[in-house]
């Protein structure tokens, strides 16, 4: 897990703490405070019990999990800034609640086998049948359609709560730096479907972590989108994938 920041300044590891403590002090980096603890605040939020996954866990690369989950992790702060990014959005979702009916960030479980599926919807309509998840981006889609890990993660949430609350609609709400777009999702998976994907994912991970074999990269690597600033092990990824190669020769 990620248990250290890399200083920005220096490239040297430092604690969660003495990071922070700069960060108020004269000869900060040049990330604020506020947003230092935004990002340790989403990292101690994203723990979790060893049988239980994420939802966000079964989108992108297996292999991510598996290395955050083993590995002690140090990473610059500014990498993890798309975390703190989306709990800006979280705030105006709490901030301004439309409905007293609406279902704001609760956490739903799941059991599939021996483990459980854990995840957060960002607002949840009962009346309308709808979950709605806000992003930010920095363009909105094209084609009024929600980038694929977007929908596939609200189908997980749909699967999520099927057994207390029965789900029609799919919405992204994008939030760019020039405008918001709602986009649907037109197409869906079934229930059955989903639940066979998520199982499927679920015990590759589950496989990974308790017999330590390290996942696959994905088939795009080393240009899979999240090898692009949005991995905190790539240079662990990268270690472990110039050995299986030099061992082909």
């Amino acid at each position: 897990m990620i248990t250290k920041f890399i200083c920005i300044a220096n490239d040297k590891e430092i604690s969660f703490e003495d990071c922070l403590a700069c960060a108020t002090g004269p000869n900060h980096c040049g990330m604020p405070a506020e947003v230092i603890l935004g990002i340790i605040s989403s990292i101690k939020d994203f723990s979790s019990e060893p049988n239980e996954i994420h939802v966000t866990e079964l989108l992108g690369c297996i292999r991510n999990v598996y290395l955050t989950k083993t590995r002690d992790v140090a990473t610059p702060p500014s990498s993890l800034y798309y975390a703190f990014r989306g709990k800006l959005t979280h705030s105006i979702v709490e901030s301004y609640k439309s409905d007293e009916r609406n279902i704001i960030e609760t956490r739903y479980k799941r059991r599939v086998g021996d483990l459980v599926i854990t995840g957060k919807p960002d607002v949840i309509y009962p009346h309308k049948k709808t979950i709605r998840d806000y992003k930010t981006c920095a363009k909105v889609p094209r084609f009024n359609t929600p980038y694929t890990t977007h929908r596939e993660q609200l189908e997980i949430y749909k699967w999520l709560v099927a057994e207390t609350i029965p789900i029609d609609n799919l919405e992204v709400a994008y939030l760019s730096m020039t405008e918001p777009k709602l986009c649907l999702v037109k197409k869906q998976r079934s229930l059955e479907e989903i639940g066979l994907w998520v199982q499927d994912k679920a015990n590759q991970l589950h496989k990974a972590l308790t017999e330590d074999v390290v996942p696959d990269v994905p088939k795009t690597f080393p240009v899979y989108w999240q090898c692009t600033g949005y991995c905190a092990v790539n240079k662990y990824c990268a270690k472990l994938w110039q050995e299986k190669q030099k061992s082909l020769f």
